[in-house]
C-alpha cells in the first residue's frame, strides 16, 4: 500500500477549516463515504495481501520473488508520497461542472483498474512495476478527492464521529479481499479484477448520487437485517463465499437502480 495512503490523510482533512455552509450529515451519508472508502481500501489491500505476490511468484521464481515483490512495492510506495498530496492539491483548484472531487474520483478508478489490468496480464517484473506504478498513482488521485470529501460535506462536530467510521473501513476490507479474492480462485486474471469490479461499482454509486438524504430513510433496514440473511445463503450455496458475494453484489444493483431515478427529497 502506497504511503499517502492511510489514517494520516483522513486526519488531516479532518482538521481542515470548516466549510463555508456547515450542515449536519445524516447516517445514510456517512454509511454511503464509509462503503466508498471501504471499496478504495479493496483496491489497494487486495493485490498487496494476496494477489501480487501470487503474480510476482509466478513470474520471478520462489527464490526471487520477495526481492521483485520488495522493489515493486517499494516503487510504488514512493510514488504514492507524492501522488496523494499532489492529487489533493489539484483536486482543490479544479472547477468543472461535475465538482471539485468527482472527476478525480472518476478517472482515479478509470486508470488504477487499467493499471492492474496490466499487473494481471504482465509477462515480465518491469511491465508489473509499470503496472502497479499506474494504478498507484491512479488510486492515490482517487483516494485523495475521497478524503477531502470529509471537509468539504462534514461540520466539525461531527468529523471525529466520520473519522472513528471510516478508520474501521481498512480492517474490514483487508478481510473482505481475502474472501473476496479466493471465490474467484482458478483465474489470475479474475483474482485481480474481481475487486476492481466490485469495489469499482460502489465508488461510482457513490461518485454518481446526487441526493443522499434516501438514505437517511433506506439505509437502516438493510444493515439490520443483512447479518441474519447472510448464515442463510451461506448454507444454501453449501458455504461458498462465492455465492454470498455474487447475491449481495445483485442486491446491491437492483438497489442502485431502484435509487439512482429520485432526484429530490423532502
Amino acid at each position: 500500500m502506497g504511503a499517502g495512503y492511510g489514517t494520516e490523510g483522513i486526519t488531516m482533512a479532518l482538521l481542515a477549516a470548516e466549510p463555508p455552509v456547515a450542515h449536519r450529515v445524516g447516517w445514510g451519508f456517512i454509511a454511503l463515504c464509509a462503503l466508498a472508502y471501504m471499496s478504495t481500501s479493496l483496491l489497494f489491500v487486495a493485490p498487496l495481501l494476496v494477489t501480487m505476490p501470487l503474480k510476482v511468484n509466478s513470474l520471478a521464481g520462489i527464490d526471487q520473488a520477495p526481492n521483485s515483490l520488495a522493489l515493486v512495492a517499494g516503487v510504488g510506495a514512493l510514488l504514492a508520497m507524492v501522488a496523494n498530496p499532489l492529487f489533493g492539491k489539484m483536486s482543490d483548484r479544479t472547477a468543472s461542472r461535475w465538482g471539485m472531487r468527482r472527476p478525480w474520483m472518476i478517472t482515479g478508478l478509470a486508470g488504477g483498474c487499467l493499471g492492474i489490468v496490466v499487473v494481471a496480464l504482465a509477462p515480465a517484473i518491469p511491465v508489473v512495476l509499470a503496472g502497479w506504478c499506474t494504478a498507484q498513482l491512479s488510486f492515490n488521485a482517487l483516494l485523495a478527492a475521497m478524503v477531502a470529501v470529509l471537509p468539504d460535506q462534514v461540520p466539525s462536530g461531527q468529523r471525529g464521529l466520520v473519522s472513528g467510521v471510516l478508520g474501521v473501513c481498512l480492517p474490514v476490507a483487508s478481510v473482505c479481499a481475502t474472501f473476496l479474492v479466493k471465490s474467484f480462485t482458478g483465474s489470475l486474471l479474475a483474482m485481480f479484477l474481481g475487486p476492481c469490479a466490485i469495489g469499482g461499482f460502489f465508488i461510482l454509486f457513490a461518485a454518481t448520487l446526487h441526493d443522499l438524504g434516501v438514505f437517511n430513510i433506506a439505509g437502516a433496514l438493510p444493515f439490520s437485517i443483512a447479518p441474519a440473511i447472510a448464515p442463510v445463503i451461506l448454507t444454501m450455496g453449501g458455504g461458498s463465499y462465492g455465492v454470498l458475494y455474487a447475491v449481495a453484489g445483485l442486491c446491491a444493483i437492483i438497489g442502485a437502480f431502484a435509487v439512482l431515478p429520485v432526484k429530490r427529497v423532502r
